[in-house]
């Protein structure tokens, strides 16, 4: 599939303040790492929105950090999303985004709903933690946006990301706009910034 419907959106950033983590019991939330809270915050709230249930759904999970804890098959978040089928872990450094993306896109042909969500510490270069969620459907919901497949395109140069920029900010962009209803297009680096090529995310309206 080449694009996927948004049933529901969340984002976290420091500005959203103190990450409720109600997908995780009080016990779990206590000796949760950062990253495992603010990820929790969003799934939560992005299936809320979507009315759908987290344990129910295929997810593809991201982190630009190779193989965080948080990710491990025992961690608390993972035992609280259990489908028996299409999961994944994506870590591709800047071009995580993009690649998050495109896993969750092609499971939506099989699945009524795809969760894709992705968190990042406050760790350098990035100086800042984000997390971000979305619910994908492979049918149309009444004022729904439409993900289309990050593709790989050539830029301006004044256009072109830096290293130092966060991996997940144009998916927090996103995620911002699918809460107000208005379509936007974003671009992560997916590699070095001399590369002329990045991959382009866009969101836009159903025809």
């Amino acid at each position: 599939m080449s694009r996927a419907f948004v049933a529901g959106a969340s984002e976290w950033s420091a500005e959203a303040g103190p990450p409720r983590a109600e997908l995780l019991t009080r016990t779990q939330r206590a000796g949760a790492e950062f990253c495992t809270r603010i990820l929790a915050h969003v799934i939560a709230e992005a299936t809320a929105r979507a009315l759908v249930e987290p344990s129910t759904i295929p997810w593809v999970l991201g982190s630009a950090v190779d193989s965080p804890s948080w990710l491990t098959p025992d961690a608390p978040l993972r035992r609280a999303l259990q489908p028996s089928s299409g999961v994944g872990i994506v870590h591709a450094g800047p071009g995580t985004a993009a690649m998050c993306l495109v896993e969750a896109i092609a499971l939506v042909d099989d699945s009524d709903a795809v969760l894709v969500a992705l968190a990042q510490d406050a760790t350098s270069p990035y100086h800042e933690a984000l997390a971000v969620a979305f619910v994908l459907t492979a049918a149309p919901r009444e004022g729904g946006l439409v993900l289309e497949t990050p593709v790989l395109r050539r830029t301006r140069e004044s256009t072109r990301r830096t290293e130092s920029e966060h991996p997940l900010k144009a998916l927090l962009d996103v995620a911002r706009a699918v809460s107000v209803g208005q379509p936007t297009v974003q671009t992560v680096a997916p590699g070095p910034p001399d590369r002329p090529e990045r991959w382009q995310i866009e969101l836009g309206r159903p025809f």
